[in-house]
């Protein structure tokens, strides 16, 4: 019982000896403290860097980091969270080249990220077309069950938005949707081109093929 009354919730980070409670998503926050540790006790003057996409699995990881760095303000360790896991992968990856450099101040740079698990949502259509004959034949399955039963998986509902701000103040919104649901989308409506041309009166503007506001 004394040793719980002794313990307080900063000592999972300011601690270095001892048992320390912590979760799962703390544990791994624990990590480029502990590593920081390890390389001043041989002798070594090394700092940390985080970073990575803050809406991955691990929810709160880039909160908990800042937790952490804010609670052992004597070892360098800095938390920077990305737009997105591509730009947090080159953030570390600028860490690590930083590392070489003959001004740097460190003599190694701990470089962690983080981000969702591999799939197609931020795949570019240039990385698409590489994929073998057999994936899109599955994928031309995937779209003709979803038209027969007017449903698509789930996660091609997922829409990001991004506002661009103009020059009267306002912002106008850009909708960044999955690629291999553009890519299907965009081969239906080629298929359906010649019948909206016909279907829809010439006043009607933008948004058709071969139509815009001007």
């Amino acid at each position: 019982m004394a040793l719980l009354e002794d313990h307080r919730l900063e000592d999972r980070y300011r601690s270095d000896r001892g048992t320390s409670f912590l979760t799962g998503i703390q544990a791994l926050a624990r990590i480029p403290v502990q590593q920081v540790r390890a390389d001043r006790a041989d002798g070594l003057n090394t700092a940390a860097f985080v970073s990575g996409y803050p809406g991955s699995p691990l929810g709160g990881f880039d909160l908990e980091v800042a937790r952490a760095a804010a609670l052992v303000p004597d070892l360098p360790i800095v938390g920077r969270p990305a737009v997105n896991e591509e730009l947090g992968a080159t953030a570390v990856m600028g860490s690590q080249l930083a590392a070489t450099q003959p001004d740097c101040r460190y003599d190694g740079i701990l470089g962690i990220w983080y981000g969702k698990a591999p799939g197609l949502d931020t795949i570019t259509a240039k990385e698409l077309a590489l994929l073998p004959d057999t994936f899109f034949e599955v994928v031309a399955e995937l779209w003709a069950a979803a038209r027969l039963h007017g449903k698509v998986p789930d996660i091609w509902k997922s829409i990001r938005v991004a506002l661009l701000p103009k020059s009267d103040g306002s912002s106008r919104p850009l909708s960044i949707a999955s690629v291999l649901y553009r890519a299907c989308a965009s081969a239906h409506m080629r298929c359906l081109r010649t019948w909206l041309q016909e279907v829809f009166p010439p006043v009607l503007a933008d948004g058709l093929p071969g139509r815009d506001a001007r």
